[in-house]
């Protein structure tokens, strides 16, 4: 697959971090719809399947459990946190249909209104917000709708936000995955099921030596998901580059190259947690010099979609480009 269309945006809001915001513009508004864990409606013995509405068709006030992947920054350094399971809702979304606001809760909170919205010319981006702050980076909350293969997903979304951690006194930045979550108990009748379009969006920092910076936007190719029923787990496998987005313009990074090649990303046969909710691991966990951690779940009927919020941090030096650690986050969408 190509580099995913979001992943520019979320890039541009990472220059935001570094540069601090502007002005607003209207734009955003109420969602396309909501989302929750859908009910199987009651019934004689045996139970129907459960009944779900796609994310577009979802009205009135809503409460999303959300799974995150992301990291914490300060003036020094960034470092990578450990991603959640899904169905632990230690951190929410909410949305509050008669005042138009949506509402990030948990370790950090902050709410987004009409006042807040930007217009984004991306058609992937639902929703948008940013609230500047003097002298640190602009609150900021992104919803989106990933189209693996090109068509946009009916039950999942991806998000991204960036909101000041003030128990730790950094900034928290978050890719997330959400939207109406498969109900456990309703799985596909076959042994063995692969999804077949794909979306890769997210962002890395390489800092080198003299501590000058560059950011790149990440996409990702050969990718395969696919799930066994019979040992109820998931293998995943990809390999992820990036391509520079910015940089600090002066020192080590001015001359940062243009693409780098993360490799091939796997986690092979990661069990399925149906209590809390989550299919979490560790992609190439034989590597001593990564961590790339990650948290997922399926979403709308028998899982027809599913998604991964990943962590990715690296203390392998390169001496070559001088470069002593690479880190960041995205998130992984695929629909079947």
């Amino acid at each position: 697959m190509g580099r995913s269309k979001l992943a520019g945006v979320i890039a541009g809001i990472l220059v935001l971090s570094a540069c601090g915001g502007g002005g607003s513009s209207s734009g955003g508004g109420a969602p396309t719809g909501g989302g929750g864990t859908p009910t199987p409606s009651p019934s004689p013995s045996p139970t129907p399947s459960p009944t779900y509405s796609t994310y577009a068709e979802l009205t009135g006030n809503q409460t999303f459990a959300l799974t995150c992947a992301g990291l914490e920054r300060d003036s020094f350094q960034a470092f990578s946190s450990i991603p959640i399971p899904f169905g632990m809702d230690t951190q929410t979304l909410s949305y509050d249909a008669s005042a138009d606001t949506w509402t990030v809760s948990g370790e950090v909170s902050q709410t987004f209104g009409p006042a807040d919205a930007v217009t984004s010319t991306n058609p992937l981006v639902e929703n948008y917000y940013r609230i500047d702050q003097t002298g640190a980076p602009p609150k900021t909350l992104l919803i989106a709708a990933p189209e693996p293969g090109g068509s946009k997903l009916q039950y999942a979304r991806s998000m991204f936000y960036q909101l000041p951690n003030t128990a730790m006194g950094t900034t928290q930045n978050r890719n997330c995955v959400f939207g109406v979550p498969s109900d456990p108990n309703d799985r596909p009748s076959a042994s063995s099921v692969s999804y077949t379009a794909f979306d890769l969006a997210g962002t890395i920092t390489r800092q080198f030596d003299d501590n000058s910076v560059a950011s790149y936007s990440l996409s990702g190719s050969n990718i395969s998901v696919s799930v066994n029923m019979n040992t109820y787990s998931v293998s995943i496998s990809m390999d992820v580059t990036g391509t520079l987005a910015n940089n600090s313009g002066s020192g080590l990074a001015a001359s940062a190259p243009n693409t780098i090649d993360l490799g091939t990303l796997t986690a092979t046969d990661v069990g399925i947690n149906d209590e809390p909710y989550g299919i979490g691991g560790l992609f190439n966990y034989e590597d001593p010099d990564k961590n790339i951690p990650f948290e997922g779940w399926f979403f709308g009927p028998q899982g027809k979609e599913i998604g991964f919020a990943i962590t990715y941090s690296s203390n392998d030096p390169d001496i070559t480009n001088r470069t002593w650690g690479t880190i960041g986050n995205m998130t992984l969408t695929a629909s079947r």
